[in-house]
């Protein structure tokens, strides 16, 4: 089973050594790595041509700067493998990744696993982030978790069979797009997804992520949000509807409670107004959801009476 793995590279030649060795150091030997240089100016692209001149399964683009998923979709069109796993070019893989995840390969179409992350400092860490039970879902099944935020969102902690990739791509120009991939996936109904517990992916948390910062395209997170829920009341089932709910009412919130904590709203007061009267219209079923967890109806509950208190918390 030929695995093709897929790393998106931006001038990142302060991590990609590191990440690349731990790619390369993998017992299983029967994969293809594609590196796609999107148009770095660092050391970068120079770091990918030497790696693909030590090994013979190291193929290279080089490619003007479109974005991450724009570098995904390119190593996509090209990939060999009969399933795909994405890494990020920061981040490292258990020498064990390829070898442990190639025992289910045939039996299921996505294989999902636990990661750890840690911190950008010399002394590795590393904590256990998203780490699942032994369980077999279908394609609805596993949706629901990832929009009850029970399954992590990220392509990077899962193996895809390729086939099922076929008409499916990042959209370009957004950020959250790993969600809205996995939502395109799973719109395929008869989708077989395996849990495992083996943590085999460390994720690096960087100061500055996107996720982590006030950015003009944060409230992304809202309008893709309201977007999946529209979408999949033609896929799916109309109970799922419930769980996009959920997913829509926490991605609002915790927006909300970003700019307060962040003392942005001033600049992002549209986006604030909008989320602020759609919490007071729908105050009352948010709070009567059974899925959506305590902390969030509590930072609901403060949003509409003392906002003030969330930056004290």
């Amino acid at each position: 089973m030929k695995i093709s793995v897929i790393i998106p590279v931006y001038n990142v030649e302060k991590y990609l050594i590191e990440c690349l060795d731990s790619v390369m150091a993998q017992s299983y030997k029967d994969y293809e790595v594609i590196l796609v240089d999107d148009g770095s100016v660092d050391s970068s692209g120079k770091i990918c041509d030497k790696y693909s001149l030590k090994y013979e399964n190291v193929k290279v683009v080089h490619k003007e700067n479109a974005g991450l998923s724009s570098a995904r979709n390119i190593g996509l069109n090209i990939a060999q493998g009969e399933y795909v796993l994405f890494v990020d070019s920061d981040d490292i893989v258990s020498p064990m990744t390829l070898n442990i995840l190639s025992q289910y390969g045939n039996k299921f179409d996505i294989i999902s696993f636990g990661i750890s992350t840690f911190f950008d400092k010399k002394d590795k860490k590393y904590k256990p982030y998203m780490q699942h039970k032994q369980t077999i879902y279908t394609s609805e099944l596993y949706l629901r978790q990832i929009l009850l935020h029970k399954a992590d969102t990220a392509v990077w902690s899962k193996l895809y069979k390729r086939s099922i990739l076929s008409n499916i791509q990042f959209v370009e120009g957004k950020i959250n797009e790993d969600f809205l991939f996995n939502v395109d996936v799973l719109k395929q109904k008869d989708l077989k997804i395996y849990c495992i517990s083996d943590i085999l992916y460390y994720y690096r948390l960087r100061v500055g992520s996107i996720t982590q910062k006030v950015h003009s395209d944060r409230f992304q997170f809202v309008t893709n949000a309201i977007a999946v829920r529209r979408n999949l009341k033609t896929f799916m089932s109309s109970d799922i509807e419930k769980e996009a709910n959920v997913h829509l009412f926490s991605e609002i919130i915790n927006f909300s409670v970003f700019l307060w904590r962040t003392n942005s709203i001033n600049r992002f007061q549209k986006e604030y107004d909008f989320c602020i009267r759609y919490l007071n219209r729908y105050s009352w079923s948010i709070l009567a959801s059974k899925h959506l967890p305590l902390k969030d109806k509590i930072k609901l509950c403060l949003l509409l009476v003392c906002p003030t208190l969330l930056v004290k918390l």
